[in-house]
């Protein structure tokens, strides 16, 4: 008798079991406070592939002050064809945690998802990143709320407002491209919000995140580059990295900074080249990274001529000193000084401006050949104020006498 009692008792409830199986459970979608008159009215979305028909008893919403409950019978609701309900009873001061089931022939579903009376929390950005094309990358992960329908992208104005730029849903991918930025022109900021199915208005705002801006400064008589950027600040950041940009995709590695720094001098540049900059933070999945903008570089650094030749000083037949010199003109050449000095003396002055295109030579016809020799030198300065010089030449001062002495 007990051994047939106990499988009629084990009978009943796996029956239990699967008719608790068979009533799909409702899907509660979300839990708003109405502005008229502060009542929470709950919002589900009937198991349309699971009707009971004649054995429908009632959606069962319950409700607690703590999300671990207790949690007790609100309402019975006995229309099944009914997908709202408005709860005048409870305090919306605090935040209330609800659930619902549905009831058929005294067989109750599992509980749903639970939603509370807050808004749905904000997803949390991971990541804004520049493309190659300009174009911002945001991506993030879900909003820890079931209730979350979408998602809505905001974008910081000049002012320091945000506005909303796009939209996405919660189930759809977790990444967003704003093609209409200006990473190159300034850094973009950032931040999201989450809205549920049956409200308006957003929830709170995720942390904002703004990308890098990288711009530079050509030092043109230092021969130098200096980049600046901003912090990521939404990161704890491990290093920045500046990179060379290369037309096959792959970056290549200039120098590792340190992540307190936000200027760096490069020197040596001596071809036009793209750069970027790479903040990087090391997680528990490896490492992230968020790109800056592209900036492309020509360095004209202003340049000295390798080598200035004096290459002939001589006393023409009327006793002016004809000078000629040559030099390294495959730069951009500046201001060419000739200057001359007595000779045995080192006190040269400026004898005249020359212009910075061939033939090189002048004839220098305010001296006194016959009684002085001179030295010449040419200068060159360049628009940083920097002198290069030409060796020193000198003209020949023959003197003689007769066998009288004269």
């Amino acid at each position: 008798l007990i051994a047939s009692s106990l499988l009629i008792l084990l009978s009943l409830l796996i029956h239990t079991d699967n008719l608790q199986a068979q009533v799909e459970t409702p899907i509660l979608q979300c839990v708003n406070i109405q502005s008229n008159d502060g009542s929470i009215q709950i919002t589900w979305q009937p198991s349309s592939n699971n009707q009971c028909g004649v054995s429908f008893t009632a959606y069962n919403i319950y409700v607690a002050i703590d999300e671990t409950g207790p949690f007790s019978l609100l309402a019975a609701i006995t229309n099944e064809a009914a997908t709202t309900y408005n709860d005048n009873v409870s305090d919306a001061s605090n935040t209330l945690y609800f659930y619902i089931t549905k009831e058929c022939a005294g067989i109750e579903s599992a509980p749903s998802n639970t939603v509370n009376t807050n808004f749905p929390v904000a997803p949390v950005i991971t990541l804004v990143s520049v493309l190659p094309d300009n174009s911002v990358q945001l991506a993030w992960e879900d909003s820890t709320s079931p209730e979350a329908f979408g998602y809505i992208i905001y974008r910081a104005n000049p002012d320091g407002t945000f506005s909303p730029i796009g939209t996405v849903d919660e189930s759809g991918s977790n990444f967003y491209g704003d093609t209409t930025a200006e990473p190159n022109l300034q850094s973009e900021s950032y931040k999201l919000a989450a809205f549920d199915s049956c409200s308006t208005e957003p929830g709170p705002t995720s942390i904002v995140h703004s990308t890098i801006y990288l711009e530079y400064e050509l030092n043109s008589c230092e021969g130098e580059v200096r980049f600046e950027w901003n912090d990521y600040e939404a990161w704890d950041i491990s290093e920045y990295r500046l990179v060379e940009v290369t037309t096959n995709g792959l970056n290549q590695l200039v120098t590792t900074l340190d992540p307190v720094l936000l200027a760096y001098n490069l020197e040596g540049l001596t071809e036009a080249t793209c750069f970027a900059l790479e903040a990087v933070k090391d997680g528990s999945n490896g490492a992230t990274k968020s790109i800056s903008n592209v900036v492309c570089i020509d360095p004209d650094f202003v340049e000295s001529p390798d080598f200035i030749y004096m290459t002939n000083v001589t006393v023409n037949d009327a006793g002016a000193n004809e000078i000629e010199w040559t030099l390294d003109n495959s730069i951009t050449l500046n201001t060419l000084n000739i200057k001359r000095g007595i000779a045995d003396s080192s006190d040269l002055s400026t004898l005249t401006n020359f212009g910075a295109t061939p033939p090189f030579e002048y004839v220098d016809a305010a001296v006194q050949s016959n009684f002085n020799n001179y030295v010449y030198q040419i200068e060159h300065v360049d628009e940083c104020g920097q002198k290069a010089f030409s060796s020193i030449a000198k003209t020949i001062l023959l003197t003689g006498e007769d066998q009288f002495g004269n």
